[in-house]
């Protein structure tokens, strides 16, 4: 008869090697995850200060050309702004200034000052009336960019086919 602890070798290897599995897998995961949390930003989220405003001083609109002159009414620098554009009563707006053309997406206007972009845009073909949405935004010391929920403005525009 054989002792009992060689009879039980065979499970207790079996033991040891799901150990193994679940340390190298724990380890693994936790070196992936310090790895990846470097590339990540520490708590701070870009926040968008009180005070930020943005008007329309004037604006044309012809056929796909849309012309528009910015003019900051609050109190900070609007490092860029979100323009959307749609016929007048729809909900979804279109984004006309999309962040890769970089020239007509960063505005950088200081206080009480205006600047003038022109957009082409398709979603502007017809003659009538459509709303334009207005999303200033700004830069934290980081350089990351906040986009300001509370100070959207909605105008109606008209234009010229």
């Amino acid at each position: 008869m054989r002792p009992l602890l060689q009879q039980n070798k065979k499970a207790i290897s079996e033991i040891v090697s799901y150990v193994l599995l679940i340390v190298i897998a724990v380890s693994v995961s936790t070196l992936v995850f310090t790895f990846l949390k470097s590339y990540i930003p520490k708590g701070e989220k870009p926040e968008c200060p009180e005070g930020i405003s943005i008007s329309i001083k004037n604006y044309t609109c012809q056929n796909t050309q849309l012309g528009l002159s910015f003019y900051n009414t609050g109190r900070f620098t609007i490092d860029a702004v979100y323009v959307r554009v749609a016929e007048e009563g729809r909900k979804v707006k279109f984004w006309i200034n999309p962040e890769s053309t970089g020239d007509n997406f960063y505005i950088n206007i200081t206080p009480q000052m205006s600047v003038s972009k022109e957009y082409s845009t398709t979603r502007i073909q017809e003659a009538g009336n459509y709303e334009l949405e207005l999303l200033p935004a700004v830069k934290n010391e980081k350089g990351y960019l906040a986009a300001c929920n509370k100070a959207i403005v909605t105008q109606t525009i008209t234009c010229s086919g």
